[in-house]
């Protein structure tokens, strides 16, 4: 997951003891990025590969989803991804605010 320090600190402060799990075990990770976000992207890969597509208005309240298997659209998800993720640091147990 790439996301923005505050989603971490909401994390920390409100499901701590989950987010702890999930960093310490090998189920996923979690990269910080300073960039603005304007879009979320699920990409499913079971059974079939798909993405959906959250899109945001001016007050970052979510107002669209879009789910589809389009090719070009797969493409532009997982580009927008690696360039988000690539760009993102990790974020480590010891790295999280105190509770």
């Amino acid at each position: 997951m790439v996301t923005t320090s505050s989603v971490v600190e909401y994390l920390a402060a409100e499901h701590r003891d989950s987010l702890v799990a999930l960093l310490e075990s090998d189920k996923g990770t979690i990269r910080v990025t300073d960039r603005p976000i304007p879009f979320g992207i699920v990409v499913v890969t079971r059974p079939e590969l798909y993405v959906v597509v959250g899109l945001y208005d001016d007050r970052n309240q979510l107002c669209a989803l879009v789910t589809t298997d389009a090719p070009a659209v797969l493409d532009w998800a997982l580009a927008a991804y690696a360039d988000y993720r690539d760009d993102a640091s990790p974020v480590a147990v010891d790295d999280l605010p105190d509770a």
